[in-house]
C-alpha cells in the first residue's frame, strides 16, 4: 500500500503513461503508476458517490513530482471542480507544471495556497497558471512568503473575475509559524491588487517594521517601510472595494532581540495610508491591531467630517484614548449612514503605562448616550462597560432605530406590491408587521423588495 493509494488496478496501469508521450520514450515510473492509481482510486470514487471528490492533494503531488501528463489527465476529469487548495512546499517548477497541465474552459472558482514561498521565476508561472483560470473569483494566501525580486517578475495577466483575496501571514505563537519563515507576503499581494479590482479584501498578521528601529535583524516576515508604503498606494487603487479587513496586523520594533508592538505614530498600515476613506468601502474591521488611541480618534473623527457612506465599522481589540470615546460621539452625531459600530475588548493604559482593558465609565456612556438620541441610522453599538453602569437610555435608541429600519422595510415592500393602498393603510400594516419583524427579517424584505423593483423597471423600459 503507498501513500497516495490503497491499490493498484488495471485501469490506472493502462492510464499510467499520458497518451502523447510514447512508452519508448518515457516508461512508467514507479511515481507515475502511483499517482495513476490514486488518480483512478478518485474516479472510482466518483462513480460510486456521483459527486467530485476533492483531488487538491493529487494536484500537490502532480505538481512536487512534475508530473504534467497525469496531472493535465486529472485536471481534465475535474475540469468542473469549484475548489482547489496547494500546499507547500514547492518548487518554482511545480508552478510551471500545473500552468502546462490546466485545460481550456477550467471552471475553478476558489483556490487557495498555503505554506509557500515564490521567488521571481515561481511568480511568473504561478501568473500563468492564473491567467488560466477565468472563472477565478476568490484567491486566498495562506502563510505565503514573496522573496525580493517578486517585484521584478513579469506582469500577471489582468483577474478581471477576481471579487475576493484573503492573505494570513502566521506570526509568533500562531500556528504553522516557523521562525525560518522570513519572507512577506507583501509584494505578492502588491503585484496581485495591480491587476484585479476586488470587492472583498482581508489582509491579517502582517507585521510592520518600524521606520529607524535600529540595525537589529528583525525575525521572522516583517513588512518594510517601503512596501507598507507601495501597500498602501495599491489599496487606495482599488476603486470597487465594499469589505476591508485588516485584522492582528501588527507595527514591530526590535528590542534586546525580541519583537514587540510599538504605539507610536505613522508605523502602522492605517497609520500610513487612510484606507478608511475609500470611497467605496462599505465594511472596514480594523479589529486586534493594537492601534494607539489617538489613531481610533483620528479615524472616528475624519469619517464623521468626510462623509463616509460606511455601514460597519469594527474597531475591536485597539487602545481607547482620553479623546476616542468624544470622537466616537462626534461620528454618531453627524453621520446617518452606519448599522453597526464595536469597540470590543478594547485597550487602554493603566499609570504605569502597562496595557490594561478598558471598560467604559458612565461619563463616557452618557457622551455615546446623547449622541445616538440625534442618530437615526445606527442599530448596534458593541462595548464593555464599567460594572453598574445603565445602558438603558442607549438601549432604547438603539431599539428605537432597529424598529424604524424595519417599519421602513415594510413600507417599502407595501408600496411595490402593486396594490393601490392609501398611505395612512400602508403606515397601519407596516407598524403592525414590524412588531413580528427581526432586523434579518427586515434585511430580507429590503433585499427581496430591491430584486422585485429592478425586475419590474426592466419589463417596463
Amino acid at each position: 500500500m503507498n501513500s497516495l493509494s490503497a491499490s493498484l488496478n488495471p485501469f490506472a496501469l493502462a492510464r499510467a503513461v499520458p497518451t502523447n508521450v510514447p512508452d519508448s520514450a518515457r516508461p512508467p515510473s514507479s511515481k507515475t503508476r502511483e499517482l495513476m492509481a490514486a488518480f483512478d482510486e478518485l474516479v472510482c470514487d466518483f462513480n460510486s458517490k456521483g459527486r467530485l471528490p476533492d483531488p487538491s492533494r493529487l494536484v500537490c503531488e502532480c505538481m512536487k513530482h512534475d508530473e504534467v501528463g497525469v496531472l493535465r489527465e486529472v485536471l481534465a476529469f475535474f475540469k468542473e471542480m469549484r475548489t482547489l487548495r496547494i500546499q507547500g512546499p514547492l518548487d518554482g517548477g511545480g508552478w510551471g507544471t500545473l500552468a502546462n497541465a490546466i485545460p481550456h474552459g477550467f471552471t475553478l472558482a476558489v483556490l487557495t495556497l498555503s505554506d509557500l514561498v515564490f521567488d521571481r521565476f515561481a511568480a511568473e508561472l504561478l501568473f500563468q497558471a492564473l491567467g488560466k483560470m477565468p472563472a477565478l473569483v476568490d484567491l486566498s494566501l495562506h502563510r505565503v512568503g514573496a522573496e525580493a525580486g517578486v517585484m521584478d517578475a513579469s506582469e500577471c495577466p489582468a483577474l478581471k473575475q477576481l471579487n475576493t483575496l484573503s492573505v494570513v501571514e502566521a506570526g509568533f505563537g500562531e500556528p504553522g509559524y516557523a521562525s525560518e519563515s522570513k519572507d512577506s507576503v507583501c509584494d505578492l499581494l502588491i503585484k496581485l491588487l495591480g491587476v484585479c479590482q476586488v470587492q472583498n479584501l482581508s489582509i491579517n498578521g502582517l507585521r510592520f517594521k518600524v521606520s529607524g528601529s535600529g540595525s537589529g535583524k528583525l525575525e521572522g516576515p516583517v513588512v518594510t517601510v517601503d512596501q507598507n508604503t507601495r501597500l498602501g498606494q495599491a489599496l487606495c487603487r482599488q476603486s470597487e472595494l465594499q469589505v476591508l479587513r485588516i485584522k492582528r496586523c501588527r507595527a514591530l520594533v526590535h528590542v534586546q532581540d525580541a519583537m514587540n508592538p510599538v504605539q507610536g505614530s505613522g508605523h502602522h498600515l492605517v497609520q500610513k495610508t487612510p484606507v478608511y476613506e475609500i470611497p467605496s468601502l462599505r465594511l472596514l474591521d480594523l479589529s486586534g491591531n493594537l492601534l494607539p488611541g489617538r489613531t481610533t480618534a483620528a479615524i472616528l473623527v475624519a469619517l464623521g467630517q468626510g462623509g463616509t457612506c460606511l455601514r460597519h465599522l469594527n474597531l475591536s481589540g485597539n487602545f481607547i484614548g482620553d479623546s476616542t470615546v468624544a470622537a466616537m460621539a462626534f461620528l454618531l452625531m453627524k453621520n446617518r449612514t452606519l448599522l453597526s459600530l464595536s469597540f470590543e475588548d478594547a485597550k487602554g493604559r493603566d499609570i504605569h503605562g502597562a496595557k490594561v482593558e478598558h471598560l467604559v465609565t458612565q461619563g463616557e456612556l452618557k457622551q455615546l448616550t446623547e449622541a445616538l438620541e440625534h442618530n437615526t441610522s445606527l442599530r448596534r453599538l458593541s462595548f464593555e462597560a464599567t460594572a453598574g453602569v445603565d445602558r438603558r437610555a442607549l438601549l432604547a435608541c438603539l431599539k428605537r432605530n432597529r424598529a424604524a429600519f424595519r417599519f421602513s422595510a415594510l413600507r417599502a415592500m407595501l408600496n411595490s406590491s402593486g396594490y393601490r393602498l392609501s398611505n395612512d393603510l400602508v403606515d397601519h400594516f407596516a407598524e403592525e408587521g414590524a412588531r413580528y419583524l427581526d432586523g434579518r427579517d427586515a434585511l430580507n424584505l429590503s433585499s427581496v423588495n430591491k430584486k422585485a423593483l429592478d425586475a419590474r423597471h426592466r419589463l417596463l423600459e
